[in-house]
């Protein structure tokens, strides 16, 4: 009888389920969440080969126009947030060649985006009528919603990478984008020295020059001596927040044959190596990175770098989503050993 009876009432309850589904409602006890839940990252531990990406930039550069899709960039795409065509699933990192005599038009839009300078010379980015010159490691900052135009007066290429919060922004459904009047917006100030980066006095909060982050570098290396841990350089936004609300930006130094320890974060992460060569061990993958590649390190995976060197220094440049986090208690820590 009891059998019978506990049929009966499985046999109501799927009736129910069914019956309710018309009025777009559903049951608790139709949602699956285990008793001990933990973030399940469907991201794929990635790695990009960065002389694979410049050629096949290049080969972009014969076929496409630098406005013909919005901007020429080739996209990091993670098969673990298919069909979404992302890097991560909150974030996004393109690689963007502009070539010589080229400029990419005056647009602005609500996703707030990072370049940080990969390769080239005499290229300036214009924000907001501040135009910015573009040195190989320097970062510059284009908060949502601002007008950004960049032209290349050199004679060779200009590669850098455009990171985005898109795949958030999406997400939230809140992207709009404008179009400029005119080609170039019009200049009212010209930054090009370290002394019109950010920390110094007068300097434009936008822009972060190399020379800086390596002279903040070494300071690191100099205080901590002989013993070992992380080197990370956390770019400083407005007030010492994050770089932008939605976007981190670091640099990680590695010294001769130093290895990280093991940890995972809820925060993915976003790499591209300055200089060096090493290997990232994430779970049981391990991504072997030279100078100018780019990996993808997934939220909550246990992960640690290592400098597979004896004799140089390796340093990586990361973007990732903590700031989208933090506010909300929801960014967490682990570390092993």
């Amino acid at each position: 009888m009891e059998a019978k009876a506990e049929e009966s009432r499985a046999q109501a309850l799927s009736d129910f389920d069914r019956e309710i589904e018309k009025y777009s409602i559903q049951g608790h006890w139709k949602m699956e969440l285990p008793a001990n839940m933990e973030p399940r990252s469907k991201l794929k531990p990635m790695l990009w080969k960065g002389s694979m990406i410049r050629e096949q930039l290049m080969r972009a550069g014969d076929l496409i126009g630098v406005d013909e899709a919005g901007r020429r960039t080739i996209q990091l795409v993670n098969p673990g947030v298919a069909p979404r065509k992302f890097t991560t699933h909150t974030l996004q990192m393109s690689i963007q060649v502009v070539l010589p005599g080229e400029i990419a038009t005056a647009h602005r839009h609500t996703m707030a985006a990072i370049r940080f300078v990969v390769e080239g010379k005499d290229t300036f980015t214009t924000v907001n009528g501040d135009k910015f010159l573009m040195e190989p490691g320097d970062l510059i900052l284009t908060p949502n919603w601002t007008w950004h135009d960049h032209i290349n007066a050199s004679d060779g290429p200009m590669i850098w990478i455009d990171g985005l919060d898109v795949p958030f922004s999406q997400a939230m459904d809140v992207m709009f984008i404008e179009d400029h009047e005119k080609p170039q917006q019009t200049v009212q100030r010209v930054w090009k020295n370290s002394d019109d980066g950010k920390g110094h006095s007068g300097g434009s909060p936008w822009y972060y020059k190399w020379q800086d982050s390596e002279k903040s570098l070494r300071q690191m290396v100099e205080r901590s001596g002989q013993s070992s841990g992380d080197l990370i350089l956390d770019y400083e936004g407005e007030g010492g927040g994050p770089t932008l609300p939605t976007i981190g930006c670091g640099l990680h130094l590695l010294r001769q044959g130093e290895r990280t320890r093991s940890r995972r974060r809820t925060s993915s992460g976003i790499f591209h190596v300055v200089r060096g060569r090493g290997r990232t061990v994430v779970k049981d993958e391990v991504l072997v990175w030279e100078k100018g590649d780019y990996f993808v390190v997934p939220n909550w995976a246990w992960h640690r770098h290592e400098n597979r060197s004896l004799d140089e220094e390796a340093c990586l440049f990361f973007m990732s989503d903590r700031p989208l986090l933090e506010p909300f208690g929801l960014y967490r820590e682990e570390f092993q050993g």
